[in-house]
C-alpha cells in the first residue's frame, strides 16, 4: 500500500481538495498543519492518481505530492 500526500497552501486548499475529490471519490485523510493542508490517498500501486513527486499543479494552485509505502503491519 502507498500513501500519496498532497500538501497544499491552507487559503487553496478547498480547491484542492474539489479536484481530489474527481480523483478520490472515496475521500481523502486531511491533516491540518501550520499554514497548510495535506490531504492523503492510500491505495496499491496502479491504483492512485499519476502524480508527479515534488511540485505540481492541482486545479490551478501548486502543491507539494511525495508518496511512501505504509508498513505492512499499519492499520
Amino acid at each position: 500500500m502507498i500513501r500519496l500526500a498532497v500538501r497544499a497552501p491552507a487559503d487553496e486548499a478547498e480547491a484542492v481538495l474539489a479536484e481530489l475529490l474527481e480523483l478520490a471519490p472515496s475521500g481523502v485523510e486531511q491533516v491540518d498543519g501550520d499554514g497548510f493542508v495535506e490531504y492523503a490517498l492510500y491505495g496499491a500501486p496502479g491504483e492512485l492518481p499519476s502524480l508527479p513527486e515534488g511540485e505540481a499543479q492541482i486545479a490551478g494552485h501548486r502543491v507539494v505530492v511525495r508518496g511512501e509505502p505504509v508498513p505492512d503491519d499499519w492499520s
